[in-house]
C-alpha cells in the first residue's frame, strides 16, 4: 500500500508539471501530422508508368506489382508514352517507365532492347532509385533463367568480371532477395567487403518507436536527477532501507512509464501500430529496464548537476548511434557494438 500511495504521489507531481504536457503532447501530435502528410502523398517521389501492348501479360503483371508497392516512390498509370513525357516535364512526375510493345517476348528471349524505357528529366536524381524498383519487379517475374539471358556476356565483360563468378553472385542474390518473401532490396558493400542490407523503403519515414524509446529514456534520467536532488534535500531520509530504495525506482519508473503512454499513442497515430499485447508488453518492459540502467547510473553520477550535464550527449549517443534514423552499425563495425550500450537500441530492435 506504501508503494502504490507514493507511485500515486509521483504521478500527480507529474502532473502538475505544464513542461510534462507539453512534452508529453510533442511526439503524438508529430506523429499524427507526418502521418497525415504521408496519407495525403506528400513527400513522395511520383513516378509514372505506361503500358504499351504485350501478347504474354508480363507488362501488365509488372505494373501491378510496383502500382501496389508502397515507399517513397509512388507509381501511377498513364495512357502513353506521351503522357509519360509529358508528365515528366511538366515535373508532375520525378521520371516516368514504359513497358514497351513485345516487354514479355523480350524478357523471354533476354533482349533488353525491348523491355523497358526510362523517360527523366536531368534536373532529378530519382530516376536511379526507380530503376532498381523496377529491375526488382522485372526480375521477380523473370527468374533466374530470364535474369541470366538479360544479363548477357557483353555485360560482364563491361562489368569487368568473370562470367562463370558473376552468374554465380547473381543467382544467389536471386535466392535471397526475390524469394525470400521481400522482392527488392538494396545490397551496399564497403571497402572492406562488409554487406550492408537495406530493404525496401517503407512509406512510414517518421521514426515514431525510436524516437519514443529516447523520450522515455530522457524521462528516466531526468526522473533521477530530479530524485538526487530532493535525497540531498532529506525528502527520503525518514523512509527505512528497503523502502528508500524501492520509492526512488517508483520515481525514476512513473516519469518513464507516463512517457510510454505518449510513446504509445504516437505509434497508433503513426499508423504502425502491431498486435496490442506485443505493444504494451514491449514497452512496458522497456520502462522498466530504461528506469533501471538510469537509476544504476546514479551509482557512477552521484551529484545531479552532473548527471543532467551527461544526458544531452547520451540522448545524442542514442538518436546518433542507434538504429533510430539509420543503421550506422551496418557500415562501421565498432558502431555496432557502442550502440547496444544505449537502452534505445534494444527497444527499437524489437520491431
Amino acid at each position: 500500500m506504501k508503494l502504490g500511495f507514493w507511485f500515486w504521489l509521483c504521478v500527480k507531481r507529474q502532473l502538475k508539471k505544464p513542461v510534462f504536457w507539453m512534452q508529453f503532447m510533442i511526439l503524438p501530435l508529430s506523429a499524427f501530422v507526418f502521418h497525415g502528410a504521408a496519407g495525403q502523398e506528400e513527400g513522395l517521389l511520383h513516378v509514372a508508368l505506361a503500358v504499351e501492348a504485350d501478347e504474354t501479360g508480363l507488362a501488365e503483371q509488372a505494373a501491378e506489382i510496383l502500382l501496389a508497392r508502397e515507399g517513397v516512390l509512388k507509381f501511377y498509370r498513364c495512357g502513353t508514352r506521351e503522357q509519360v513525357l509529358l508528365d515528366v516535364q511538366s515535373r508532375r512526375a520525378e521520371c516516368g517507365f514504359v513497358f514497351r510493345e513485345g516487354f514479355g517476348k523480350g524478357i523471354l528471349d533476354g533482349d533488353l532492347k525491348k523491355t523497358v524505357e526510362l523517360i527523366r528529366s536531368p534536373s532529378t536524381v530519382a530516376g536511379e532509385l526507380a530503376s532498381e524498383s523496377v529491375s526488382s519487379a522485372v526480375m521477380s517475374l523473370a527468374g533466374p533463367a530470364g535474369l541470366e539471358k538479360l544479363a548477357s556476356r557483353d555485360f560482364f565483360q563491361e562489368a569487368g568480371a568473370a562470367e562463370e563468378n558473376a552468374r554465380l553472385r547473381m543467382k544467389e542474390l536471386y535466392d535471397r532477395f526475390l524469394t525470400d518473401g521481400s522482392t527488392f532490396s538494396f545490397l551496399y558493400e564497403t571497402a572492406d567487403g562488409a554487406e550492408a542490407d537495406v530493404r525496401q523503403w517503407e512509406r512510414q519515414v517518421f521514426p515514431v518507436r525510436g524516437l519514443g524509446a529516447v523520450y522515455i529514456w530522457a524521462a528516466a534520467l531526468f526522473a533521477v536527477a530530479a530524485v538526487q536532488a530532493d535525497v540531498r534535500k532529506g525528502v527520503y531520509g525518514s523512509m527505512p532501507g528497503a523502502w528508500k530504495y524501492a520509492a526512488v525506482y517508483l520515481s525514476a519508473l512513473t516519469p518513464a512509464l507516463l512517457a510510454a503512454g505518449a510513446c504509445l499513442a504516437a505509434v497508433a497515430l503513426s499508423g504502425v501500430w502491431t498486435a496490442a499485447g506485443r505493444e504494451l508488453s514491449a514497452i512496458l518492459v522497456y520502462s522498466v529496464a530504461a528506469a533501471l540502467t538510469a537509476v544504476l547510473l546514479w551509482l557512477f553520477v552521484r551529484r545531479e548537476k552532473i548527471l543532467c550535464a551527461l544526458i544531452p550527449a547520451l540522448l545524442f549517443g542514442s538518436l546518433v548511434l542507434c538504429p533510430i534514423v539509420i543503421d550506422l552499425g551496418q557500415w562501421i563495425p565498432a558502431v555496432f557494438v557502442l550502440q547496444r550500450l544505449f537502452p534505445p537500441y534494444y527497444y527499437a530492435a524489437l520491431f
